[in-house]
């Protein structure tokens, strides 16, 4: 059976189905004013399933019909809230800056781990698999262990952007909170 998926598309509201479709072997569900609600629908448990959800909330937040540019952190402290605040707790090294960050986020990486810590590392973009954007203690976060983070967040963002498709979580809001829950899961002393 194919999973639900639904595309991070935007047409005309016309063009929008009145009920799931398929396309291009994914059905499809149709969303307020003909938005498509990205994401897996159905219970994420694969590798794959958490990349096509986390792919399809990529660039939501700069669509044309969304009448907001936003510049405020409420969508993720909206969504960390309902999953139990798991950044709370953590002690965070935050690299910011245009060049170099992945560089130095590993460096700090190494040096904590050289003075004995546990350390969870968060960067992007990854090069060839999802789970290179989320490490612990140095190597990948295991492919079940971020299907499981997505989908804990999965029925959270979707009531989010049901509630509000302008104020919904976007890409990154929701890769941030899956990081929190691996970290805080996997009890680190150091992001």
């Amino acid at each position: 059976s194919t999973p639900s998926l639904a595309l991070l598309a935007s047409e005309p509201s016309h063009h929008a189905p009145s009920r799931e479709i398929e396309r291009g072997g994914l059905r499809v569900a149709p969303f307020r004013s003909g938005l498509y609600v990205c994401g897996v629908t159905e219970r994420i448990d694969t590798l794959e399933a958490a990349a096509a959800f986390l792919e399809g909330l990529i660039n939501f937040e700069r669509r044309p019909e969304l009448p907001y540019a936003r510049y405020d952190l409420a969508p993720i402290r909206n969504l960390l809230a309902r999953v139990g605040e798991p950044q709370r707790g953590l002690s965070v090294v935050h690299v910011a800056g245009s060049k170099g960050k992945g560089s130095t986020a590993l460096l700090c990486e190494q040096v904590l781990r050289h003075l004995g810590e546990r350390v969870g590392t968060f960067t992007s973009p990854h090069l060839e698999r999802w789970t290179e954007r989320f490490r612990i203690d140095g190597r990948d976060v295991a492919d079940a262990a971020l299907a499981a983070a997505v989908e804990t967040l999965r029925p959270h963002v979707l009531a989010l952007r049901d509630a509000d498709p302008v104020t919904a979580p976007t890409f990154f809001d929701v890769t941030t909170a899956a990081a929190f829950l691996l970290f805080a899961e996997a009890g680190v002393d150091r992001v």
